[in-house]
């Protein structure tokens, strides 16, 4: 099958999918936010790009087009990710330069002018993206946009640098071999991450493959804590008959990918507990092991039907996230993950149809996050 013929269906069957609709509108009723999007098909169809990559540049080219919408004005997508070169791996030095840094300095669009694909280096050209080309004024660093509109405005403001902006980090190409480099990376974006989200004034959305997603919430847990949504594109269960021909997006590969994320979600729990129970003031191993409990818990939910063990899974993490509060009552951020606990337990209780229960724990949640909405306003979620 060729290329475009797949990207062309994935960007109808995306559209379709509740993660990806409700990643647009978190992305399209915010001035300024930060999101996660999981592409979890790591199949290989054709030539060298994984389903993964096929999955976040439609997800790309729809999110654009239906935020303009959703917005009623252009929108223009800044897009960050490792450019490689053949088969190389990605390091860190290089995913700092190309991403982090660009982030971390960002003034404005103003020190950046656009050129013409021509231009650039062929490393930095993108075939299945909207291009659009910038050139930091006086250095050798290019960035790729992507602009759209709603179809009744005629034409574009007359300066691109007052159109609405997304930041995007596309880790989407990540292999095994590049998994390190992105691990460390994590880390260093967790710690800059108060400097990163200060100066950019618009939504910021991080594409991951369902192995990031793990190493993310891992290594960047007070950046993971402030995220708005986690969505996933998915990749077996939202394709209907009519893309059958898609032969290499099997559902057995799909779950035996997701059996092995899975066991080594178990296998870092377990390692984790024994962390936490050495050390019971290690507060970073703890919400470590929250957000795998979590995690671990939403794959029974979703996935087995396990209520029970689903239970088990998020009354654990709820139990950390107390012990921790009761030790640092006025941590946001911590309080803010208690409130999710309670979330993820109400609905497990909504799920076994003991409604009593369920309302306690969102009321408690819902409590919480009113409290942290006085003391931050602009965080609602």
């Amino acid at each position: 099958m060729r290329d475009q013929d797949l990207l062309e269906k994935y960007k109808r069957l995306l559209p379709q999918q509740q993660g990806i609709q409700s990643l647009i509108e978190s992305i399209a009723l915010a001035e300024k936010s930060f999101t996660i999007l999981v592409c979890e098909d790591q199949t290989l169809p054709e030539g060298d790009l994984t389903g993964a990559e096929y999955q976040a540049r439609a997800a790309l080219q729809v999110l654009v087009k239906q935020v303009a919408a959703r917005r009623d004005e252009p929108l223009l997508l800044l897009y960050f990710a490792f450019k490689k070169k053949g088969s190389e791996s990605a390091t860190f030095k290089e995913l700092v330069s190309q991403i982090l840094e660009p982030l971390y300095y960002w003034e404005g669009l103003d020190d950046y002018e656009p050129i013409d694909k021509k231009d650039i280096p062929s490393r930095y050209k993108e075939d299945f993206f909207l291009p659009l080309y910038f050139k930091k004024k006086q250095e050798s660093f290019y960035i790729i946009g992507g602009l759209s509109q709603p179809a009744k405005l005629l034409s574009y403001p007359k300066k691109i640098t007052s159109i609405n902006k997304v930041f995007i980090i596309d880790a989407s190409n990540s292999g095994k071999l590049d998994e390190e480099a992105w691990m460390i990376f994590f880390q260093r974006m967790n710690e800059v991450r108060n400097t990163i989200m200060k100066r950019l004034s618009a939504p910021l959305l991080l594409i991951v493959t369902s192995a990031l997603e793990i190493e993310f919430a891992l290594r960047a847990p007070d950046f993971w804590s402030i995220r708005s949504d986690v969505a996933r594109a998915e990749a077996d269960k939202a394709i209907p008959p009519e893309f059958a021909d898609l032969s290499l997006i099997q559902v057995e590969y799909t779950k035996a990918f997701e059996k092995s994320e899975i066991e080594r979600v178990q296998e870092q729990i377990k390692e984790l507990r024994k962390r936490v129970a050495a050390a019971p003031v290690a507060s970073s191993e703890a919400r470590s092991l929250v957000i795998l409990l979590t995690r671990l818990g939403d794959y029974e939910m979703e996935s087995t039907r396990d209520l029970y063990r689903a239970q088990r899974l998020y009354e654990e993490s709820l139990q950390i996230m107390r012990e921790l509060v009761h030790r640092d009552s006025q941590n946001s951020e911590w309080r803010r993950d208690l409130g999710d606990c309670l979330e993820k337990v109400g609905d497990v209780y909504k799920a076994f149809g003991n409604f009593e229960m369920a309302f306690s724990a969102y009321e408690e949640g819902l409590e919480i996050k009113r409290s942290l909405a006085k003391i931050d306003p602009e965080r609602t979620e």
